[in-house]
C-alpha cells in the first residue's frame, strides 16, 4: 500500500539519518513535504511501533531521552523503499513517496543514485510529453489557460533541469534527454 510505504520510508529514513528523539519524529515527518503529505501523531506512532515490531527499528536511550535506531533489516527494508518502482499514476501519494525518495538519497550507494535519478527523470519528461500534448489538443486558448499551461511546463523543466544537474553532480554524466 502507498501509504505504508509512505510512513515507513519517512520514518525509516529519519532513523537512519542519525535518528531523531522519538518525540520528535512526528514533527519532523510532517516538515519534510507538507505539501503532499502531513501524517499526524498517531500515524507516526502506529508506522514506529508497526516497524519495531517486525524489526526494523530499535528504540534505544534513556528513559528521557529515547531516539530511534535502524536494525539491519531495516536498512535493507529503508533501501528497498528507496528503490520501489512506482505505479504509473499521478497523484499525490506517488509524489510524495518520489519526494522521500529524493530527499533519502544522501548516503546512497552509486548505482541506486543513479537508478532513482532516470526513473524519476524519465517520469518528468513523459509528463512533459503528455503536458505538451494536452496544450495541442486542448479547445481552450484563453490567456489564463494559456498561461497555466505555460507555467506547468516550466516546472516541469526546471524539475527536470534539477534532475539533470543532480544527475551530473552525481556522475559527471547526464541522464538520456
Amino acid at each position: 500500500m502507498l501509504s505504508s510505504a509512505i510512513a515507513d520510508l519517512a520514518v525509516l529514513g529519519i532513523a537512519r539519518h542519525g535518528g531523531a528523539p522519538v518525540d520528535r519524529v512526528s514533527k519532523i515527518a510532517k516538515s519534510i513535504v507538507p505539501d503532499l503529505w502531513t501524517p499526524t501523531v498517531d500515524v507516526i506512532d502506529e508506522v514506529i511501533l508497526r516497524n519495531r515490531n517486525v524489526g526494523f527499528l530499535v528504540i534505544i536511550g534513556s528513559a528521557e531521552f529515547t531516539r530511534l535506531q535502524l536494525t539491519e533489516t531495516g536498512t535493507q527494508r529503508f533501501w528497498s523503499l528507496i528503490t520501489q518502482k512506482l505505479e504509473p499514476h499521478n497523484n499525490r501519494g506517488r509524489c510524495a513517496l518520489e519526494a522521500l525518495q529524493f530527499f533519502f538519497l544522501d548516503g546512497a550507494d552509486p548505482a541506486t543514485v543513479t537508478a532513482v535519478l532516470e526513473r524519476q527523470h524519465s517520469r518528468v519528461r513523459e509528463q512533459l510529453r503528455e503536458l505538451k500534448k494536452r496544450c495541442q489538443c486542448c479547445p481552450q486558448k484563453g490567456r489564463y489557460s494559456g498561461l497555466w499551461m505555460d507555467m506547468e511546463r516550466q516546472r516541469l523543466e526546471a524539475t527536470a533541469e534539477m534532475l539533470v544537474s543532480a544527475s551530473l553532480d552525481h556522475s559527471g554524466q547526464q541522464p538520456d534527454a
